[in-house]
């Protein structure tokens, strides 16, 4: 969508690396933004900032590798990375989110109904080991479907936290945090319920989610797994908006916490009665995607040109 409103000659030059530089360059100066990063699948990425291009390998290789929700993935380990550690130099983290989706791309693509195992990839050179079980981690969390957690969850604990983590900020992160401290049993289990794209649609009206069900997943998987110990598993499952007992009785899971934020106080919770507790975590004051949205809005008005990379 960045590339249809860029003219013509500049997506020509998009296959010649000789002209990555100005495709960068040019591209941050369409979006009025200092930093810019041009993914390019299982190949990398190269990062512009700093009036510099920095070319950016992927960690991982494998013969089934693929190009699915590249950018919405990258996105995704970016937005995480950055609510985690956004102290940390931006290349850092750059380079730690394109390795990471590598990861994710040199997994097969899954369908709704193949429960088969992650295929093994090959660990590139340079990769810390410490970096690799991260991937691995972050890959089960992302590649797996209801029916496959269900049979991994048959009578252990469980934390359950369902939400629509859309623009992931400071109030979402407090929820993941509040739920990463939650029962001392060894190797926890944490699953984030994410509500689909057309169930936020239905619910909160035409133009929610502001991104989509691969980046929210991704961006929440990247944030909860910093979070939690790393002998802890977490799964991030898709459901629909309102079917949180649906979703709960299916996993099979025997439900430590239901973890929600405080905007709930005083409603009837789904899914409160399937838990053992119901945790309400205390909201941000002045943040929430809906704030953020029309801040987007406000600043967007000032623009004289496109304002569509402000929204």
């Amino acid at each position: 969508s960045a590339l249809a409103r860029w003219p013509r000659r500049i997506v020509q030059w998009a296959g010649s690396a000789a002209d990555v530089r100005d495709l960068c360059r040019i591209g941050a100066a369409c979006h009025r933004t200092s930093a810019l990063l041009l993914t390019a699948g299982v190949d990398g990425a190269w990062l512009w900032y700093r009036q510099k291009v920095h070319e950016i390998a992927p960690g991982y290789r494998s013969a089934c590798a693929h190009n699915i929700g590249a950018g919405d993935i990258v996105s995704g380990l970016l937005a995480g990375l950055l609510a985690r550690d956004g102290h940390a130099p931006l290349l850092t983290l750059a380079a730690r989110a394109v390795r990471s989706a590598s990861y994710v791309l040199a997994q097969p693509p899954r369908r709704a109904a193949d429960e088969s195992a992650a295929l093994p990839v090959d660990r590139q050179p340079g990769v810390p080991r410490r970096q690799y079980r991260y991937e691995r981690r972050m890959a089960a969390a992302l590649h797996t479907t209801r029916a496959r957690v269900a049979a991994m969850l048959i009578g252990r604990k469980a934390v359950f936290v369902p939400g629509c983590f859309d623009m992931l900020h400071a109030g979402h992160e407090a929820v993941l945090r509040a739920a990463s401290q939650l029962h001392a049993d060894r190797r926890r289990a944490f699953v984030v319920g994410l509500c689909s794209d057309d169930s936020i649609k239905r619910a909160k009206g035409a133009d929610r989610p502001l991104q989509r069900f691969a980046l929210r997943a991704a961006a929440v998987a990247a944030c909860m797994l910093q979070l939690v110990r790393p002998d802890d598993v977490v799964y991030v499952v898709q459901y629909d908006y309102g079917y949180d007992v649906d979703v709960m009785r299916e996993l099979s899971a025997r439900w430590a916490a239901l973890v929600k934020g405080a905007d709930w106080c005083g409603c009837n919770i789904p899914g409160s009665k399937q838990a053992d507790q119901v945790v309400l975590v205390p909201t941000v004051p002045g943040v929430s995607t809906t704030l953020i949205a029309q801040a987007m809005l406000a600043r967007a008005g000032g623009y004289d040109g496109d304002c569509s990379s402000a929204v």
